[in-house]
């Protein structure tokens, strides 16, 4: 795993340290960590949204389709 450094606010932070105060995450940086995987899940779905809208896909068979996937990787 690699080392970075980021810069955020105090409000930004209190809020991180909230969140591993409540238990929510062990550390803030799993709490950073775990913002990176939904901005990357976010983008994925972005482009996935913008290629399906190229071929003509509906958003709503869309939609359909990422609640199958949903379902069977059960992310809930």
């Amino acid at each position: 795993m690699e080392t970075i450094q980021i810069r955020v606010t105090k409000k930004q932070l209190h809020e991180v340290d909230k969140l591993v105060k409540y238990g929510v995450y062990n550390s803030r940086s799993e709490a950073v960590r775990d913002a990176v995987r939904r901005l990357q899940l976010l983008a994925t779905l972005t482009e996935l949204q913008e290629k399906a809208k190229e071929k003509g896909i509906k958003q709503e068979e869309l939609l359909e389709e990422l609640r199958k996937v949903r379902n069977e990787v059960d992310l809930t």
